[in-house]
């Protein structure tokens, strides 16, 4: 008996069997060797489809503008030890001497090449405290040698206005501030970029009978986004007589805040800026003009307050005001001494 090997369909072996017999019989064995076989086209991309849907869902379920807030503040705590160890490094190779600018005693000031600039002053943002009318403090000439540039906040700041301030004691303790420090903004909607009828929303017009105003969703300047509101007041009275307001804020008891937003008018005017119910918790006159300015002022709740409010008073000047980028954050505080 004789086993023949022969080659049948798909590469498998046949071995034909020959006998006495007078009828052969063909016994057939799958090869012992294996084909692999690649993914194909429509298989990848099905793949690279479900990895894709998988890293949107946990890239919402962790809070993305948690994440990205996290980051710049990361940033900005790494530019405050770098702007502090400048200095200090710059005391230590002069004996003992502050750079040019810097002086013992001296009140907080922001870091900037802006001069006498309105944004140098009046800020408060980050647990900051630069009074109004403060210089701007340019240190990039004599810290040179240990700093390339002067840091800038990572979501706002500029070379005029970089956000990080510096304070001096009598005892000569270098303090440096980020003011642009970030926390969870309590205002929904405030840069009014909600489409539809509803953009407005939780936001609201008051118009008291002896003014008039409408306001408008704005595509034709902004600061945050696409979008700003735009309160037109066609007859002017009392401030309070036209409000854009914001109620029912989750504030707590004893807890400090800052209140940030952007602001300008088609004329020079003011507008009165506040946090308010059972009593008022923090408050502005805003100096506003035709180009977009940053304001900021403290807010402290002192009693226990169930329904606090932000509002815009804009009744007492006719024209046109456009507002955008309202936050009102728990003071963070990103700083060191030495």
């Amino acid at each position: 008996m004789v086993w023949l090997p022969v080659v049948g369909d798909h590469g498998s072996e046949l071995y034909l069997l020959l006998s006495k017999r007078p009828y052969a019989t063909i016994i057939q064995y799958e090869s012992m060797r294996t084909y692999e076989r690649g993914f194909t086209l429509i298989e990848l991309l099905i793949v690279i489809v479900i990895i894709a849907a998988l890293a949107v869902v946990v890239f919402v379920a962790l809070n993305p503008v948690k994440r990205l807030q996290d980051a710049r503040n990361t940033r900005r705590a790494s530019d405050v030890q770098t702007i502090l160890t400048a200095i200090h490094e710059y005391t230590v190779d002069n004996q003992g001497s502050l750079p040019a600018g810097l002086s013992s005693g001296m009140a907080e000031t922001q870091l900037g090449t802006g001069g006498n600039a309105p944004a140098c002053g009046d800020l408060y943002t980050g647990g900051c405290n630069v009074a109004v009318g403060k210089q701007c403090v340019d240190l990039s000439t004599p810290l040179a040698p240990y700093l390339k540039t002067i840091p800038v906040d990572p979501l706002s700041g500029t070379v005029a206005e970089t956000l990080y301030s510096v304070s001096v004691s009598t005892s000569n303790i270098v303090t440096v501030n980020a003011c642009g420090a970030e926390g969870i903004n309590l205002i929904q909607n405030g840069s009014f970029e909600v489409a539809g009828a509803g953009w407005l929303y939780p936001w609201w017009l008051q118009v008291r009978a002896g003014a008039a105003a409408t306001v408008g969703q704005d595509a034709s300047t902004s600061v945050d986004g696409q979008y700003s509101a735009h309160i037109n007041i066609t007859q002017s009275n009392l401030n309070w007589y036209v409000q854009l307001i914001e109620n029912n804020l989750p504030l707590n008891a004893g807890q400090s805040y800052t209140a940030t937003f952007w602001a300008k008018a088609s004329a020079n005017r003011q507008m009165y800026v506040a946090v308010q119910n059972l009593a008022t918790y923090g408050s502005m006159t805003a100096s506003l003009t035709t180009s977009w300015q940053q304001f900021s002022f403290p807010v402290t709740l002192t009693q226990a307050d169930p329904s606090p409010f932000l509002n815009f008073n804009v009744g007492d000047v006719t024209g046109d005001v456009w507002i955008d980028r309202v936050s009102l954050t728990a003071m963070n505080f990103i700083t060191a001494s030495q």
